[in-house]
């Protein structure tokens, strides 16, 4: 019974392992989406967050990757989406409607978007491709809200058409510290297949985690080829 025990044990750890180089493809409809609660206390004084991108469909106008929200507070924690509209941290939208122009990356082609925050320094600052795109001064004395929601492909508290991402997403990752410009170029560099392990002190929420997650309407894993 014990070796048997062993053994599931085993078989789990490795299909987590595979499972983790997936990617994951959302339709294009306000029902296909991944969204549930987290303890977000981690990041109340710092994060980074990073993941790949590839767009597919090119309908909405502002088609949301991710979206922490915090109904209590009525505020946007978090808000990101893949054209460089919406650049929002800490209730922040200091980066939003100023970048769109240096989202050039052509549809069907990966790219890496990380955007730090850190109460300590009110300060954000937004990567594209390891490439330092925007810079940020924030309130002082404003930390993350907790007690929200996390959605991924739209924004959780409403089913507008316009929000919806319908593409894929990968290696969402969130870290408790400020990534330096380094370490943001040396992850954009190593590409989809980049030994993350280095980084693990600090990825807090994990890709592999989300991969985990109930979904809902179509939400598919795609392989990248990186296992």
């Amino acid at each position: 019974m014990f070796l048997l025990l062993v053994l599931v044990v085993l078989l789990r750890t490795v299909a987590s392992t595979d499972n983790q180089y997936n990617a994951l493809h959302f339709g294009a409809t306000s029902n296909d989406y991944i969204m549930f609660n987290y303890d977000m206390t981690p990041f109340r004084d710092s994060f980074s967050l990073c993941m790949w991108i590839k767009r597919v469909d090119t309908s909405t106008s502002n088609p949301v990757l991710f979206n922490y929200y915090t109904r209590t507070h009525n505020s946007n924690e978090i808000l990101v989406d893949a054209v460089g509209y919406h650049n929002q941290v800490v209730g922040d939208g200091g980066l939003s409607n100023r970048l769109q122009s240096k989202f050039t990356t052509p549809v069907g082609k990966w790219f890496n978007y990380c955007i730090t925050w850190s109460l300590a320094t009110r300060t954000t600052k937004l990567y594209l491709d390891g490439d330092l795109i925007g810079t940020d001064q924030n309130t002082a004395g404003r930390t993350l809200k907790m007690g929200g929601t996390l959605g991924f492909n739209r924004v959780t508290y409403t089913t507008n058409a316009g929000y919806i991402f319908g593409g894929q997403i990968y290696q969402f990752n969130l870290y408790s510290d400020v990534l330096s410009s380094t370490a943001v170029e040396k992850i954009a560099d190593g590409g989809l297949c980049f030994d993350l392990g280095e980084f693990s002190a600090t990825r807090i929420l994990r890709w592999e985690d989300i991969l985990g997650r109930s979904r809902s309407g179509t939400v598919k894993e795609i392989d990248t080829g990186c296992k």
